[in-house]
């Protein structure tokens, strides 16, 4: 079982299990050109979607949005990119005047955070909302909160950090992306190919949870 959070470095592993005939489950990302036995996650490209609807339906004079790239190069983390382009697709069919800025931070310390912020954000008077493509919302959702009061701040994964943003209403709404579900899956995935030689789902579509700090301790309490 996999995650190729980075592409260039998981196809290569990826192609030696192929070479090898060793049956392998991906996480998150679906990869059409390999031959993986299933791949489990969520729709990425309508995870972006929801992010966008939730900034819609939340606030009703929308001007400018920023998605934010954190920690990795989008270049090579299609996850990314899938989640942007349904960002993006959102607001061209609901609202195309909307200025949508792309920001690629690709170090979590704040000093780099503030940095690359106050550039690309720095000519900007409002924030109706920020999307943090991954689960590091917690590191820039204080900065974004303190300079633009009425940001909605979207990221993913319930990580202790993320949770006490949503506590401190630092961050507004979490997607969860069921990591645990996830892992389960996949091993009764290969169990039931391996064990009991039966043929198993090449992709498997998990639920996308909206997390606030109102429902937050349900999904804890799993």
């Amino acid at each position: 079982m996999i995650t190729p959070v980075f592409l260039k470095e998981s196809l290569e592993v990826l192609k030696e299990f192929e070479s090898s005939e060793i049956p392998f489950v991906t996480f998150n990302t679906f990869i059409p050109e390999l031959s993986s036995k299933s791949a489990i996650g969520q729709d990425l490209k309508q995870s972006g979607r929801l992010a966008a609807s939730l900034i819609d339906q939340c606030r009703s004079d929308i001007s400018n949005v920023l998605v934010i790239h954190l920690g990795e190069n989008p270049g090579n983390a299609p996850h990314m990119m899938e989640k942007e382009s349904g960002f993006r697709e959102y607001f061209k069919e609901s609202n195309p005047s909307i200025r949508i800025q792309s920001i690629e931070i690709p170090q979590t310390d704040q000093e780099t955070i503030n940095r690359i912020l106050n550039k690309w954000s720095g000519d900007l008077r409002s924030v109706s909302g920020a999307y943090v493509t991954t689960a590091g919302a917690h590191h820039v959702a204080f900065t974004i909160k303190s300079r633009f009061e009425d940001s909605l701040v979207i990221g993913y994964d319930l990580i202790e950090e993320n949770i006490n943003g949503l506590k401190a209403g630092t961050i507004d709404f979490l997607i969860n992306q069921n990591p645990f579900q996830s892992a389960y899956e996949g091993v009764s995935k290969l169990v039931d190919l391996l064990v009991f030689d039966k043929e198993v789902d090449k992709r498997m579509l998990m639920p996308l949870d909206i997390v606030n700090k109102e429902n937050a301790a349900a999904y804890l309490n799993k």
